[in-house]
């Protein structure tokens, strides 16, 4: 009875555990509009390096424009994570050298995606070719394809080369990304 009884708690103590650990993850859902527009950095990068470390994967990204948001730096390390023990590190971010089109979030001094799922884009010939990993999803009764972040963040992409492709002077970085993003929702809201 007594060994029954240890057998009961221990099981019990160990299913406690696996669920709290299950608790501790979250995912992060914004429609594509909320994501460009809440971002606090949108760039083109080439990732330079990633590695595995302390239950995260580090990307070193070398910046090659700022779209949106501010980034004061020729390089920056992105944070994502941490994931579950035992599972390894998430494929948030693709190869070496390729170059992206990412998100970006800033806590404290640390950059991390904008969100779980597709804040990464992949650029190819000068323009935003797909997501990387995209993925469906939806909350409170709303969700969004891979295909519709593709096309805003494709849309929001032109706009910013249109913008830049006229070298006239014009006002900082902050002032031009939300006067993009204005754009880009008064093409939203005719769709």
């Amino acid at each position: 009875m007594f060994r029954r009884n240890i057998v009961v708690v221990v099981t019990a103590v160990l299913l406690c555990s696996m669920l709290a650990e299950s608790a501790r993850a979250r995912l992060v859902v914004l429609s594509p509009e909320t994501m460009i527009k809440t971002s606090d950095a949108l760039a083109s990068a080439v990732v330079l390096e990633r590695r595995a470390e302390d239950e995260c994967l580090v990307v070193l990204l070398g910046i090659e424009r700022v779209h949106g948001g501010e980034v004061d730096a020729d390089q920056i390390w992105v944070t994502v994570g941490p994931f579950r023990p035992g599972y390894g590190p998430p494929d948030a971010f693709p190869d070496e050298g390729t170059m992206v089109f990412v998100l970006l979030a800033k806590d404290a001094d640390e950059w991390r995606l904008k969100a779980d799922l597709n804040s990464v884009a992949l650029i190819e010939s000068g323009t935003i070719s797909a997501l990387h990993k995209g993925s469906h999803i939806g909350a409170n009764n709303e969700s969004w394809t891979a295909d519709d972040y593709l096309a805003a963040y494709r849309d929001f992409f032109g706009q910013c080369q249109a913008y830049w492709a006229d070298d006239t002077p014009r006002e900082s970085a902050e002032q031009r990304s939300s006067l993009v993003i204005l754009r880009l929702l008064e093409l939203f809201q005719t769709r």
